[in-house]
């Protein structure tokens, strides 16, 4: 007998597994999903047995022979390994690097202390299409979650900070059966939390996108909670995949009912339900809801510039912070003190030497910094082109901001500044100290970015700002659109009746803006635009891209491709659709020269597709199913 085992290794694209030899004592023991001890190279590793055979081409002594069972029963179930297969065809990532991903902390001695349950499931009937629910209160929000929870669960959210907010909207009975995971867990909680799931000792899981990964042995319900979120993309390593088409895997693998649920539904579900393709609330005029908060006061930033105003902040919202006396939540997702540095003479730009994009300047510590490969250095007292010392930052970012409100006080006044980002990093420690600090009895000014969200005590909060909506609409972005509505959308579902919420803007006649008051508005518009373009939802896109250290050579590798793609498709696949290649932004990234592909496929036949078209695309090149991004990376 023979063994096809995958190893616990992250390898290349084109190692799934290894066969090995089957001693004779190990064959009547020896199970598909089993966990085992193998020699790979000059060491011994982990691996899962993925197939069986009784009879091999080659004579079983020319091959290595796994070295020992660790357990009895198998690790995995049959159905793990029919979703592993499958993120491994449409993700085009190697199954070893796949069951690596979904694998526990592995150590020897403490896998000797546990006992493995055997893996039996019973059969359930087929699953319904899913279903999309809509919440605008945080108390709808809790009763929804508990109302549609139904035996094993998995809820899905975008972001580690959001875990512990769903954590509290259950009831007492239902957090006593939950426990949580993501990637932050030591890695002591997560071997407890692992070998947790795989016994079936807790009926709720809750967790980030790796969450799809754990060993369920059943799965009764799967809620993606934000739907809307672009955080359900594991966008930024192998493998790349979202967690909407993960969890509809397995609901199909399960039979589980499938709920996506959100306080703002993305515009491929707010379709997908309007065309009833999924269950949902729409009523009988194909509206899915009416807004039930105060829309945003809307300040136009063209009369405050043409009265001489050239602060961040309109001369009333100044008058207003000082007046009030509640906390403020200033939001602005931009980071630094400034977003470039300019010469006045002539037009140099400080620029990344790897990525081509603007430093920028941050004036704590006194640097130019990437934003993307984090790249520094300090700031030029002299331009580096023409040796002017007129160099003007431009742009504001939170640090700046965080400047100018302080200035607005009397230093003796008793206000706590609070800056919330990606630079400020509140998790952990920072976190719980974050907490503290704004549990507090003092009058907060927050000063944030999207990451603040999940952190604003939006109870004691009585004034928010979004202080500059202009800049993100300039994002070359298909989903760009999108994605400021839904950061609109979440400001106003988590404001309190006690707030009041501005938006600063240079164009308050913007289709986003006058759609706060009819939705319907904003999803139509922008799904008639998708669907000239031939974009998601209408067909489902993935993204190839291919990088090089010369440019020459990688536009001449990437036009040869897309040549052999186009003449595959004509003879198989017509109804896929290749967009040209184009260049990436930036074209410069990470020391490479970068352009892609964008690939169309049909919504309905996807999966097959997806499948056959990564197979004929070359090994070295990056693949991304429904991507959030296009041309940036």
């Amino acid at each position: 007998m023979i063994a096809k085992v995958i190893p616990l290794r992250r390898l290349p694209r084109r190692f799934d597994f290894f066969i090995y030899a089957v001693r004779s004592r190990m064959t009547s023991r020896l199970k598909i999903g089993q966990l085992v001890i193998i020699p790979f190279q000059s060491e011994e590793i982990f691996g899962v047995v993925y197939r069986l055979e009784k009879t091999a081409v080659v004579r079983s002594k020319l091959l290595k022979e796994i070295e020992k069972i660790v357990y009895d029963e198998p690790l995995f179930s049959s159905t793990h390994l029919q979703f592993f297969s499958l993120m491994h065809f449409w993700c085009a990532a190697s199954l070893s690097t796949i069951v690596s991903s979904s694998a526990p902390p592995l150590q020897k001695k403490k896998l000797t202390q546990i006992k493995l349950s055997s893996l039996t499931s019973s059969a359930r009937p087929r699953a319904q299409v899913p279903r999309l629910e809509t919440y605008v209160t945080r108390s709808d929000h809790a009763r929804l979650l508990n109302q549609i929870i139904s035996g094993n669960t998995l809820i899905l959210v975008p972001q580690i900070s959001l875990i512990d907010e769903v954590y509290h909207l259950l009831s007492d009975g239902n957090q006593t059966k939950s426990i949580i995971w993501h990637s932050e867990l030591s890695i002591k909680e997560q071997f407890a939390c692992w070998f947790s799931v795989r016994a079936n000792e807790k009926k709720i899981v809750i967790g980030a996108r790796g969450a799809v990964f754990l060993p369920f042995v059943s799965l009764d319900t799967i809620i993606v909670d934000y739907e809307q979120d672009q955080g359900h993309k594991h966008f930024d390593q192998i493998p790349r995949f979202h967690v909407k088409d993960a969890a509809q895997a397995l609901a199909e693998l399960f039979n589980s009912s499938l709920f996506f649920t959100s306080f703002s539904p993305s515009c491929e579900s707010y379709f997908y339900a309007r065309k009833r393709k999924w269950q949902s609330q729409f009523n009988e005029e194909k509206k899915l809801f009416t807004p039930n908060y105060r829309l945003p006061t809307i300040i136009n930033l063209k009369n405050e510039r043409q009265a001489g105003n050239r602060d961040p902040l309109a001369e009333r919202l100044k008058e207003r912070l000082i007046s009030m006396s509640g906390d403020v939540f200033l939001f602005l997702n931009r980071l630094g003190f400034a977003s470039a540095v300019i010469c006045q003479d002539c037009g140099y730009r400080a620029i990344c030497p790897s990525c081509q994009l603007s430093l920028i300047y941050h004036e704590e510590i006194r640097q130019l910094r990437c934003q993307r490969c984090y790249f520094s250095k300090s700031v030029p007292l002299m331009c580096k082109q023409c040796q002017s010392s007129s160099l003007k930052f431009f742009g504001i970012g939170t640090e700046q901001l965080e400047k100018f409100v302080k200035a607005l006080f009397p230093t003796e006044i008793d206000i706590e500044f609070v800056r919330i980002d990606s630079e400020t990093n509140p998790r952990g420690k920072k976190g719980k100290i974050l907490h503290a600090t704004l549990a507090n009895k003092k009058r907060h000014i927050i000063i944030g970015t999207k990451m603040a969200l999940a952190y604003v005590p939006w109870e004691k909060v009585e004034t928010i700002v979004f202080v500059d909506f202009d800049s993100q609409l300039g994002v070359p972005e298909i989903f760009a659109s999108e994605e400021i509505w839904h950061s609109i959308q979440e400001i106003c579902f988590r404001q309190t009746n006690l707030s009041t919420f501005f938006i600063q803007t240079h164009s308050p006649t913007h289709l986003l803006l006058r759609s706060l008051a009819q939705p319907d508005l904003f999803y139509r518009t922008e799904l008639n635009l998708r669907r000239s373009l031939g974009y998601s939802p209408y067909r489902y896109l993935a993204r190839y891209s291919f990088g090089h250290l010369n440019q020459l050579a990688a536009k001449k590798e990437v036009e040869r491709v897309f040549v052999n793609l186009s003449i595959a498709l004509t003879e198989e696949k017509k109804n896929i659709t290749l967009h040209v290649p184009s260049a990436m932004h930036p074209a410069y990234y990470r020391r490479k020269f970068w352009y892609t592909i964008i690939a169309q496929f049909n919504p309905d036949s996807w999966k097959e597709d997806l499948t056959w078209f990564n197979n004929i695309v070359p090994e070295n090149w990056k693949i991304d199913p429904r991507p959030i991004l296009l041309l940036s990376h």
